[in-house]
């Protein structure tokens, strides 16, 4: 093989081994309105980690309302966010 093979075959490797997150909606209150903040985790602890980490260094007082998993993706607007990254 070439190097630019070895190195696809590599990379492609890499992807394979390479623990797949999740998307995870975090819902808050800002007190005047809500905001959805997507999140890709490994699991649901690690989700929750984010979440608190987001809320913590936000520069808005935010109340955590929900945090759901969308493994299967999310459509807004006429965008998608992947389920998996």
């Amino acid at each position: 093989m070439t190097n630019k093979k070895n190195e696809a075959a590599g990379s492609s490797r890499a992807e394979e081994r390479a623990p797949q997150r999740t998307l995870w909606m975090l819902e808050c209150w800002s007190g005047d309105y809500h905001q959805l903040i997507p999140l890709y985790a490994l699991s649901e602890e690690d989700a929750n980690e984010l979440a608190e980490k987001h809320i913590r260094e936000s520069d808005k007082r935010l109340k955590r309302i929900n945090l759901q998993a969308f493994p299967d993706g999310f459509v807004i607007h006429r965008s998608r966010l992947p389920g998996k990254a």
